[in-house]
């Protein structure tokens, strides 16, 4: 018969080395009457990978970070009641409970893996480490609300607020350039008829509020916006970098209604901006 795939325990394991590194492991046990051998693919869902000098096993990816592990001719067969650690790369698993989801199913065979046979093995909740410091401080640097807390007006007006006191705004996505040119002032809501800023300013039009006038220039990347206690004035290049513009804008009013004058630049790093909502990281529940 090939391998019970039932009797072998899997759990992805946390350690940190004398360096203070973080160092991720694959632990697999053998519960079963008999060894594994070579004779065996372990599946997996969420792209488990060995460290390059890891010999005993190579990795397969059949799609995205589908695939599967299987042993080399350094592997040495896994006695009864042994067990064996893996090394992997921790760039994915790091800190993340939801590893304890990852899909494993294991093929085992006496001649061939073409007759094997599929069984679940038995995944143990992963042994990790405690968060000691933010997962990803670039991520922090362009999005101040991102990864701290849930994303909220009242919480961005809270970052903006500080980062008046350093002259700072917290605009985001961060535009190329940002200079005040004087204190926040009190204003009655803007004047405009540019269906773009409808999209995103509509609830502060206001008739006899502050005039934005929108110049569009041909061949200008970007946007540039100039705030004053008089007008706002936007030279665009297109309707896209209106629209972005007014999303600039829209941030430049605190929570008491105020808006900071400033001038400020920028353009789209990439022709399309979107979002990824990455089903391997954010689980439905």
């Amino acid at each position: 018969m090939s391998f019970p795939g039932q009797l072998l325990q899997l759990q992805v394991i946390e350690r940190l080395s004398s360096t203070n590194e973080v160092l991720s492991f694959l632990w697999i046990g053998n519960n079963a009457d008999v060894e594994l051998d070579k004779r065996w693919r372990l599946y997996f869902s969420l792209g488990i990978a060995p460290i390059e000098t890891e010999k005993r096993v190579s990795r397969t990816i059949i799609d995205g970070r589908y695939g599967y592990l299987e042993p080399t001719n350094s592997w040495d067969a896994l006695g009864c009641g042994c067990s064996v650690e893996i090394p992997i790369r921790n760039w994915l698993f790091t800190h993340m409970p939801n590893i304890g989801r990852q899909g494993f199913h294991l093929l085992s065979w006496l001649n061939s893996a073409d007759e094997g046979s599929l069984t679940l093995p038995e995944s143990l909740p992963p042994r990790l480490l405690e968060i000691t410091s933010a997962p990803n401080t670039s991520i922090l640097e362009l999005s101040p609300s991102c990864d701290v807390t849930p994303d909220s007006a009242k919480y961005r007006f809270g970052v903006n607020a500080a980062a008046y006191k350093n002259t700072k705004l917290a605009i985001i996505p961060r535009p190329e350039t940002l200079v005040t040119t004087g204190e926040r002032f009190k204003f009655r809501g803007f004047e405009f008829k540019n269906n773009e800023l409808k999209k995103v300013l509509n609830r502060n039009s206001k008739d006899g509020g502050l005039p934005i006038k929108v110049n569009h220039i041909s061949g200008l990347e970007g946007y540039a916006l100039n705030v004053t206690n008089k007008k706002v004035d936007i030279r665009s290049g297109s309707n896209e970098s209106t629209y972005q513009a007014a999303q600039t804008l829209r941030q430049l009013i605190d929570d008491r209604g105020l808006l900071q004058p400033c001038e400020v630049t920028d353009a789209s790093d990439f022709n399309h901006r979107g979002l990824l909502i990455d089903i391997a990281r954010h689980f439905q529940s």
